[in-house]
């Protein structure tokens, strides 16, 4: 039903979706109740939603940006994806012309942004992998293993424990890896820490850096 502050949300997402053009659909929102999404083919997303939110009187249009799985979610600091405020007895040309006016182009921008961060991120996580399957090929090593629980853990890990070199109990080698990719290059390296070696080990080991 339709009060001179309440607008029939469905029938004006509908029709903004209609103005905005062919390109535009449009479905209740699947994470707002109350609130309608409209979708473009090319994936952008925008958010209409009202007085059903405390915005009494007013009508609320918010850019969105793209799903995707939650272990390779860019970082979205500084996207600004367009968000705009119009009275709720706009009719639907106005909305869909302040949407495009003001919405669009931010959310234009932020789209491109966030797809040249998600295709960086993808790229330093294939870099990691196939550093992490190289050194999981050493024979001895552990598989290469990552602590899903956090997303913001990217490393892989991976271990090797040598049998007792001496008869001190502090000659036990072994190594632990950290495999990891800068976010940036998408460039790969690792850290490792090692311990329990003879002196003859370490010694083989810093050789073995130094003429590399």
């Amino acid at each position: 039903m339709t009060t001179e502050h309440e607008p029939d949300m469905g029938a004006l997402a509908h029709e903004v979706a209609r103005l905005l053009g062919p390109a535009w659909d449009v479905c209740p929102d699947a994470d707002w109740s109350h609130a309608w999404a409209l979708h473009h083919q090319d994936g952008r997303r925008v958010r209409l939603y009202g007085p059903e939110y405390g915005n009494p009187g007013r009508l609320h249009v918010e850019g969105l940006l793209p799903d995707a799985p939650e272990d390779e979610r860019p970082d979205t600091i500084g996207l600004d994806r367009g968000h705009i405020s119009v009275s709720a007895t706009s009719p639907a040309r106005r909305v869909a012309s302040e949407v495009t006016r003001r919405v669009l182009p931010k959310l234009t921008e932020a789209c491109d942004e966030y797809a040249r961060r998600l295709a960086e991120l993808r790229r330093a996580e294939q870099s990691r992998v196939a550093a992490a399957r190289s050194l999981g090929a050493v024979p001895g090593l552990s598989k290469p293993v990552r602590n899903y629980h956090d997303r913001r853990v990217t490393a892989y890990h991976l271990a090797w424990d040598g049998p007792k070199s001496g008869e001190s109990s502090y000659l036990v080698p072994s190594a632990r890896v950290d495999v990891d990719a800068d976010k940036k290059t998408t460039e790969a390296y690792a850290r490792m820490e090692l311990r329990g070696l003879s002196p003859e080990q370490a010694e083989r080991v810093l050789r073995a850096l130094v003429e590399s």
